[in-house]
């Protein structure tokens, strides 16, 4: 977590080819009901870390989120340009608009850069 009122969640990743990253997989579910927006923000690593700014950005309303959880795609207008064997991240940016949403609402998430696959790993977005 960055703040109080702000959850991120990051996973790295790296260029297995350099192109255009087109879009990011996200298993996505929700256990309550989270009022808060989820953004996806694709970064470049700063020292195996995330840097700070975003080389492209994607809001998923969580009203579209369900309870069971299932494949989300984040598909970019104007794709980033990845270089190969390059480290990247992706960020899941999400801002709770009441401090209660922190415990009884939040999002339930896997990340998969490959395509719709098993492989993954999970994280819970909340306080």
């Amino acid at each position: 977590a960055t703040a109080s009122s702000n959850r991120d969640i990051a996973q790295s990743f790296v260029a297995s080819s350099g192109g255009s990253l087109n879009r990011v997989s996200v298993f996505l579910g929700k256990v309550g009901n989270p009022g808060a927006d989820l953004t996806f923000h694709i970064v470049s690593d700063d020292g195996n870390k995330p840097n700070n700014s975003a080389m492209v950005s994607f809001t998923f309303p969580s009203a579209y989120v369900q309870s069971a959880p299932a494949w989300v795609e984040a598909s970019f207008a104007t794709p980033p340009s990845l270089t190969n064997g390059a480290k990247y991240w992706i960020v899941l940016d999400y801002k709770p608009r009441l401090a209660e949403e922190l415990s009884r609402n939040y999002l339930v998430c896997r990340f998969d850069f490959r395509g719709h696959g098993a492989e993954g790993k999970n994280f819970e977005l909340q306080g």
